[in-house]
């Protein structure tokens, strides 16, 4: 399997048109193969605007409101990328692509998790049953995501341990 060099980032909304052109510029000069996008804030009538400095192929879960939620996975067009399926969460919280690149089934899967503890749980449990549902058979799995969990008592803002 050839090396994909990847970055799953938490960018708390693009629709400026500065930083949407800032982060994809940063992207394209790291030579990400596969960048997963949390909290992107893209609603759907405006996709051709976010599109259109991001020239590869560009896969959106698009959130209802411009201040919150949305995924995103974009693949740089210089790999060799071939898009099976695409499945999207009616939340906007998870998109779930099967690709084949260099001849290797991959299963991406992108998060953004609720910070509700209540909702969280489900979340998970959901994403469990959406990920087996969705994902090919045999493909290897890439999970990224913004899980909004904190192990550490002293960091937590929710102080829930």
């Amino acid at each position: 399997m050839h090396d994909l060099n990847i970055v799953s980032v938490n960018v708390r909304g693009l629709n400026s048109v500065e930083k949407r052109n800032a982060f994809y510029k940063w992207s394209e000069q790291n030579n990400f193969d596969a960048v997963l996008l949390q909290e992107t804030y893209y609603v759907e009538k405006f996709k051709e605007k976010y599109d259109f400095i991001w020239n590869d192929i560009s896969i959106h879960n698009f959130s209802d409101s411009p201040y919150s939620r949305g995924v995103s996975i974009l693949f740089r067009k210089e790999i060799d990328v071939n898009i099976i399926n695409v499945h999207r969460s009616n939340d906007a919280r998870k998109l779930l692509v099967n690709v084949k690149i260099y001849d290797n089934l991959i299963t991406f899967i992108n998060v953004y998790a609720p910070n509700n503890e209540n909702a969280s749980i489900a979340f998970f449990n959901r994403l469990k049953s959406f990920t087996t549902k969705h994902s090919c058979e045999g493909s290897k799995m890439i999970l990224c995501g913004d899980f909004n969990c904190n192990f550490e008592k002293k960091n937590d803002k929710f102080n829930r341990y």
